[in-house]
């Protein structure tokens, strides 16, 4: 007897659930068809098998395959059998054709199916890695999501996007804003609604496989225009097995930044994990466990300009200018205040500043606090064969996130104003999949998401009221803590006025898919529904803050030594937040096999996201026809303060055309709905009635004091900022597109070539609709309505464009060394490059008149990047290998923006102003 060992094409593309699909088929030696052969499915690791017999043209479809390895064959009559073995990779479907020798010799024939990267079903752009290439490959914090970095098209977000602070990580993805991502963990939800980035970190010793669609997928996914991440858990198989680790990382091997001195902060990190999986009741349930636990510790370098000790007891002298008797207008002798006249309350207030321990008068302290961030994860799947056709899988993920930050985002150089970070997210997956024959399977799935972030300020146990013996500040202990303070010339002192922030996001789903094998056609079909419920707090000024401008002393030391404020700014104290909003989605997808060596993937999918609401009503939005604050579902306002956008119709269409075994020429188009994020419309909340701020300033009758800086008698309500939505807000989209070459190198590898682009389109915005014209003088009586500040009005009017190619080489543990490298070429221009600032762009235009002059290069623009990720064994060392990531990337763009309104025309849209200066010549 003779062992004949055949290769044949593994081919491979994707599918949404989470089991894969297999096709191809069956022919003589010389090619031709061979209808109603036998072609089966063996599990290796269950008992699972299943059948098809092939058409007319001798082809055979498996659709819903669980993952796993797999043991082929396929017989005919008058054939001998041929078997092969391969593996089933979640989401995947694979090419397998079988070629039978005629019967009647004695050899027995046998097939090692190799899989290959060559995609001869599928014009989708994306990346999958498996299991080896996830645990192996080093990963800064071993988050997940920098592997979606590897992919062609694949951009890291710009410095201090909102999604990419506090330890998470974003991207960019075919030129879309990396809010436009779709987070899923086993099919499940995964977002926070807020904002979109993701809720649970899965540990990457769980991860099963991951997945990235960046262009041109298929109608099975929505919810968002830019990248599909699928991230799919490890299950039990037939044995047990188990693994623990511990990674440490410390600061010998960092580089230290310009301000660390001779000795590099503190920096230790440590994370450590265990995990087990394995039968529980044999061929029938299978569990699989794993618990993951971080701590790091990062010492912090900023300096800050603190208040000298002479300065503390009232000797200005050192400050080179005279300093006045607000009440007779005389210079103080010697320029120091006398100790009779300093405020009980000032040394209260300076002893918030720390101590100088630099030289000179200015960037005097240098601060090194520690920041502490503790995670611990875990999470459990359970998978259990219910009938021979009956898959049950059920499975609890957790995890946690305490962060202290010494220094809170955009607030003070000082430490001792921090915030405390607290996250915690809960994801449940129900899944039950039916096969009806080996042509038709059903998945039904219900999902459960929920995200909750609190960040309280970092004195937040501190009731300042009863530690200073005043009663002007709030009473509830969740409004302890110290009001801020801005002293000229100094750093600002206490708790960030933006905080507590208390909110939590659920999302329940519920989905229904059903796949069908009917002849050349691979049809999908489904349904889904993603109810989602927020609620929250988020404050802003009710602990207040003073200003000491200088104004009256002429120095603003000397105003706070006197305990005179001149401005002060206290909000009510309770703003509560709850929206609610449910999306509905349908989709049909047809996967067509026309030759064999062409295939079509034709979908369609309607998306319809119920606008969002506030079951109380508590959102207001601005009235142009009155010129009035309206809460919503009053004044002909909708409950929401949008129209609903009905006609979300989605087509998608793709082809493969292999003209040559190695080769395959790929190319897609598709239209890509994106549901939006929940602040958008939690801008709302912060308007007349339900919002308001009162504004103090010192009189020549009553100066503001100390003792009582918000006096109940006093202030006023400033004609306030609004924030408000268009009515005819739409839904935000993307057209995808590609044209794609692929080569099978032999043995090599796979390379590919490609041509992608996209255009965003009613993308949303920010502009001053009550911006006046630039000119000297009164804000608001040039106004077009004087009774209102800003009026930020929020639309869908921003567009975008990208253009890129795309080069890649994949070369998959061929004699155990794994390449994976990608370049990409490209050029992404928009109008804005997200909906919140950024760093180094606001988002925000300069002049809310001429939005087309912000036109330009998008903020996260790189027209370079090249990735290359190795696995390569070590001679000698037995289970040992050399893993490494190269990057090198263009820079991004920058834009000097300046920290003030210049124009004189209330732009403060970036926070700080989005001005920019005037190029007078090349720099």
């Amino acid at each position: 007897m003779r062992l004949l060992v055949v290769f044949l094409p593994l081919a491979a593309m994707w599918a949404q659930v989470t089991g894969g699909a297999l096709s191809g088929y069956v022919t003589d030696p010389s090619g031709r068809a061979l209808p109603h052969a036998r072609v089966e499915a063996a599990s290796e690791s269950s008992p699972l098998t299943r059948q098809a017999l092939t058409d007319s043209s001798g082809f055979y479809r498996f659709v819903a395959l669980p993952p796993g390895a797999y043991r082929f064959a396929a017989q005919a009559p008058a054939f001998e059998p041929v078997a092969a073995r391969g593996v089933i990779e979640v989401q995947a479907r694979l090419r397998l054709d079988f070629q039978l020798p005629v019967a009647g010799g004695k050899q027995r024939v046998t097939v090692e199916a190799e899989a290959r990267a060559i995609e001869t079903e599928s014009s989708e752009l994306g990346l999958v890695l498996d299991r080896t290439r996830i645990q192996s490959l080093p990963l800064n914090r071993r988050d997940f999501l920098q592997l979606a970095l590897l992919a062609p098209g694949v951009l890291p977000p710009v410095e201090n996007s909102e999604l990419s602070t506090r330890g998470a990580f974003a991207m960019h993805a075919s030129g879309a804003r990396e809010e436009f991502n779709n987070f899923l963990l086993d099919g499940v939800d995964n977002n926070d609604q807020n904002v979109n980035r993701y809720v649970l970190q899965p540990s990457v010793d769980a991860i099963q496989e991951f997945r990235i669609a960046a262009n041109a997928y298929s109608a099975e996914y929505g919810r968002s225009a830019g990248a599909q991440v699928n991230v799919i858990t490890r299950s039990g198989g037939g044995q047990w097995h188990g693994f623990a680790y511990e990674y440490l990382r410390n600061r010998r091997l960092d580089a230290g930044n310009f301000f660390d001195g001779r000795d590099k902060p503190k920096y230790i990190r440590n994370q450590a994990g265990a995990g087990a999986g394995g039968p529980l009741i044999r061929d029938r349930t299978f569990l699989f466990a794993s618990l993951d636990a971080q701590r790091e510790r990062r010492g912090l370098s900023r300096l800050a300009t603190v208040p000298g000790l002479a300065e503390r007891e009232g000797d200005l002298a050192g400050l080179g200018r005279p300093v006045f008797d607000p009440f007779t207008r005389a210079p103080f002798a010697g320029n120091r205040i006398p100790p009779s006249r300093i405020s009980l309350l000032a040394p209260r207030v300076l002893a918030l500043f720390p101590p100088p321990n630099q030289g000179g008068q200015t960037a005097n302290f240098l601060g090194q606090p520690v920041l502490r961030d503790a995670q611990t994860q875990w999470s459990a799947r359970l998978d259990h064969r219910l009938t021979p056709a009956g898959q049950l899988t059920l499975r609890y993920s957790y995890g946690n996130k305490r962060l202290f930050e010494p220094y809170a985002e955009e607030s003070t150089d000082l430490p001792g104003f921090g915030d405390f970070v607290r996250d915690e997210g809960h994801n449940a997956l129900i899944h039950y999949q039916k096969t009806f024959g080996p042509g038709t399977v059903n998945s039904i799935l219900a999902g459960f998401n929920r995200g909750t972030r609190q960040v309280l300020p970092e004195n937040h146990t501190v009731d300042v009221n009863r530690l200073w013996g005043v009663a002007w500040l709030p009473t509830r202990p969740s409004d302890f803590g110290f009001p801020a303070f801005n002293v000229a010339g100094f750093a600002r002192a206490g708790d960030v006025t933006q905080l507590p922030i208390d909110r939590a996001a659920t999302t329940y789903q519920l989905s229904e898919g059903l796949s069908l094998a009917r002849g050349s056609h691979g049809l999908k079909l489904g349904a889904e529904i993603r109810n989602v419920r927020m609620n929250g707090i988020v404050e802003v000024f009710a602990r207040g803050q003073l200003s000491f401008s200088g104004a009256l002393t002429g120095a603003g030391i000397g105003d706070l030594l006197l305990g005179l404020p001149s401005l002060g700014i206290q909000s009510q104290f309770d703003n509560p937040q709850t929206q609610r909003t449910t999306s509905y989605s349908f989709y049909l997808q047809d996967d067509w096999k026309a030759r064999p060596s062409l295939a079509l993937n034709l979908g369609l999918r309607y998306e319809y996201h119920t606008p969002v609401t506030d079951p109380f009503n508590r959102m207001s939005v601005f009235d142009p026809a009155r010129g009035a604050v309206a809460p919503v579902g009053t004044a002909g306002a909708s409950r929401s303060g949008v129209k609903a956008d009905r006609n979300n119709l989605a087509p998608r269409f793709g082809l493969a055309w292999t003209p040559r075994p190695n080769y395959v020429v790929r190319g897609g188009y598709g239209l890509y709905y994106d549901a939006g994020m929940a602040v958008v419309n939690s801008s709302l909340y912060f308007n007349p009635p339900f919002f308001n701020v009162r504004v103090f300033f010192p009189t020549a009758a009553s100066l503001l004091t100390l003792d009582n800086p918000f006096p109940a008698s006093g202030g006023i309500t400033p004609p306030p900022a609004l924030n408000t939505l268009s009515p005819d807000l739409a839904t935000a989209w993307l057209q995808h597109w590609n044209l794609n070459l692929q080569r099978e190198i032999g043995a090599i590898g796979v390379a590919s070539l490609a041509y992608a682009g996209s255009k965003g389109t009613h993308l949303v915005r920010s502009r001053d609709l009550n911006q006046p014209r630039p000119a000297p003088g009164d804000l608001n009586a040039r106004r077009p309505v004087p009774r209102f500040g800003n009026i930020f009005f929020i639309e869908s009017g921003a567009n975008s464009s990208y253009h890129s190619l795309q080069a890649s080489f994949n070369r998959r543990l061929a004699r155990a060394v794994s390449l994976l490298a990608a370049y990409t070429f490209s050029k992404s221009i928009d109008d804005t490059s997200a909906f919140l600032g950024t760093k180094p762009d606001k988002n925000f235009p300069q002049d809310s008149r001429s939005y087309h002059l912000e036109r330009a290069l998008s903020s996260y623009d790189a027209p370079h990047r090249a990735t290359a990720a190795f696995l390569v064994p070590v001679p000698g060392l037995r289970d040992t290998e050399w893993s490494g990531i190269l990057t090198a990337q263009s820079g991004q763009p920058f834009t000097p923006i300046l920290r003030f309104d210049n124009s004189n025309t209330g732009n403060s849209g970036g926070v700080f102003g989005s001005d920019r200066p005037d190029l007078l010549r090349d720099p």
